[in-house]
């Protein structure tokens, strides 16, 4: 796993344009995951664009960042990547994402994700959140609470809470080291 994660942060660091989405009628993981990235990657100095086609349910409005996920794609310019996460599947990002950048990287937990230029897989994972979570950590970023709060709520998502029989150590672990961050659970 190591080394896909620094080949991910490689990729980040010859990179400028990032398009971000996840799987259509999008869960607390999906819409967490895709906006602790873009999060993430513009305190990087990214260029980021954080898309779904369903948006973002209204349970989840008040994360930050959800007011800038958009559901169309038109119009917008080539990327350099792409990051597909939390899909299971290509098709389930709904509009042609693959054809957007000539580089692809699908982060996820669910067994059988086997797509993209690099594929981040890892079924021990509560969440996608902490497939991201260990990321952005790996490229060096200093989290912040805008950051923590869009993972917390994608692995409290995934984990229904803590209580689901995913809610492994590293889920409390990571749940804490977000919650010291200065969000409130």
């Amino acid at each position: 796993m190591i080394s896909m994660i620094a080949e991910i942060v490689q990729q980040i660091k010859t990179a400028q344009r990032f398009l971000i989405c996840a799987h259509a009628s999008p869960d607390g993981d999906a819409i967490g995951s895709t906006l602790g990235l873009m999060l993430g990657l513009e305190k990087l100095g990214k260029d980021v664009v954080a898309y779904n086609a369903d948006g973002v349910p209204d349970t989840f409005r008040f994360l930050p960042g959800a007011d800038r996920l958009i559901t169309d794609l038109s119009g917008q310019a080539a990327f350099d990547i792409v990051f597909v996460l939390d899909a299971g599947d290509l098709s389930r990002t709904v509009d042609l994402v693959a054809e957007r950048a000539p580089f692809l990287i699908n982060i996820d937990h669910h067994p059988g994700s086997k797509f993209g230029d690099l594929c981040f897989l890892d079924t021990s994972a509560a969440a996608t959140a902490v497939l991201v979570l260990r990321v952005l950590k790996a490229c060096g970023l200093k989290l912040d609470c805008d950051i923590a709060l869009p993972l917390y709520t994608g692995l409290l998502s995934d984990t229904g809470s803590f209580r689901y029989a995913n809610s492994n150590p590293e889920a409390f672990a990571v749940g804490g080291e977000l919650v010291a961050l200065g969000i409130d659970p």
